[in-house]
């Protein structure tokens, strides 16, 4: 199977998985965590009023699927409860119980790094959306378990995967074609991976071959080299291709060079090899 085939085969199989996972009559889920937002926000800067007005209106659209109209109700409660200073449907009239809850509903250490695991994986691959969303659907179900080093964290990884995911957009409406002969691209790789490379191999994601090796020397397990090559292309967006001198292979697809300035090549157990920027 070639590259293209190969990229078009695994499209096919996300846009399949995206299909099976998504409530046909369910509120559209960038709608929906828009106006979730909205109302976190006035949530969060405890003006209760307009946070219980803004759940209300949410859930009243009648629109939802099973999992959003729990998470509406479930903010919507604990923002009446605020608001008019009552106990919650779930908190107790005693003391003692209502300690026990207290303690009961804070995360552990490991719950929260169990939690956040997930979203994290997907940032380190350089999927931002899914990061994005699971950071989200964390700090909307969590936030009031959290205690305020668990918020920062959590909040400062969700900035992040909006932030990449803007860059990346940004990218693809000013940075996308070159259409100037000898169009220079350069970035600092810094080799983490344990393993020494011999070749990197660049091909545009439009491309179904490799260009010749744009690597100088041999790249030695934790040095660095500046890359550097020149061309005519139609796209920044590119696969790279890395030969260790084991004679190991790895892939990465569509990296848009162009926003690179410097990409750490790593390796662990877990999930293989992953190239940061």
């Amino acid at each position: 199977m070639n590259k293209q085939l190969k990229k078009i085969t695994t499209s096919c199989l996300i846009a399949a998985t995206l299909l099976a996972s998504t409530g046909v009559f369910a509120m559209d889920s960038e709608d929906f965590n828009r106006r979730m937002d909205e109302g976190m926000k006035a949530y969060i800067q405890k003006d209760y009023a307009t946070a219980t007005n803004l759940f209300q209106r949410l859930y009243n659209e009648g629109s939802l699927d099973y999992e959003q109209e729990q998470r509406v109700l479930k903010f919507l409660d604990s923002s009446k409860s605020n608001q008019y200073g009552l106990p919650s449907k779930n908190q107790s009239n005693t003391q003692t119980t209502t300690q026990q809850t207290t303690n009961s509903n804070s995360l552990s250490t490991a719950e929260f790094d169990s939690g956040m695991a997930k979203g994290i994986w997907y940032f380190n691959k350089g999927m931002y959306y899914e990061a994005k969303d699971e950071f989200q659907w964390f700090c909307d179900y969590n936030w009031g378990k959290m205690n305020a080093g668990q918020q920062k964290y959590a909040l400062d990884y969700l900035g992040s995967a909006k932030q990449k995911i803007q860059q990346w957009e940004n990218s693809q409406k000013n940075n996308s074609y070159f259409p100037i002969p000898g169009t220079k691209l350069n970035f600092t790789l810094v080799n983490h991976s344990g393993n020494d490379i011999s070749g990197i191999y660049i091909s545009e994601i439009t491309h179904d071959t490799w260009e010749e090796n744009i690597l100088n020397e041999n790249l030695l397990s934790y040095d660095s080299s500046r890359i550097s090559f020149t061309g005519t292309f139609d796209t920044s967006r590119f696969d790279l291709l890395f030969i260790c001198v084991d004679g190991e292979e790895i892939v990465f697809e569509d990296i848009d060079l162009s926003v690179v300035n410097t990409a750490t090549l790593t390796y662990n157990g877990y999930d293989g090899y992953n190239l940061n920027w």
